[in-house]
């Protein structure tokens, strides 16, 4: 809807994700810790994020955020590299390249509500 755009930034030290309110140039952190954070993806309805977030020996996951930054979940796991999500359009499933097959490929995976716990995949 453009009312919000989402982006990653180093700001604060390691990248987080931030949303500008264009109209006003307000700002927002949703993420802050020690994981690096970027790569936002809004959900189609505008309800979600899907970004990635690094992990401890290279590895990178996706995870899903509401969109005021609130709950948070991980969706993809293991000893992998997850890269690039896309929301389908109903917001049900995300797409993303990884080298968790040893090869890059296309995964998909289901996304639950957030207040539903994702078993580790």
């Amino acid at each position: 809807d453009c009312k919000r755009i989402a982006f990653s930034s180093r700001r604060s030290g390691n990248a987080d994700i931030w949303t500008l309110d264009p109209q006003t140039g307000s700002l927002h952190r949703l993420t802050s810790g020690g994981a690096d954070e970027w790569r936002p993806v809004w959900s189609p309805d505008g309800r979600r994020i899907a970004f990635i977030a690094s992990g401890q020996g290279g590895t990178a996951h996706i995870w899903v955020m509401d969109s005021d930054g609130g709950s948070k979940k991980q969706v993809t796991f293991g000893e992998c590299r997850d890269y690039n999500p896309s929301w389908s359009r109903d917001a049900r499933r995300i797409a993303f390249d990884s080298d968790r097959g040893g090869n890059r490929d296309i995964w998909v995976v289901e996304v639950s509500p957030l207040s539903e716990r994702i078993p580790n995949r």
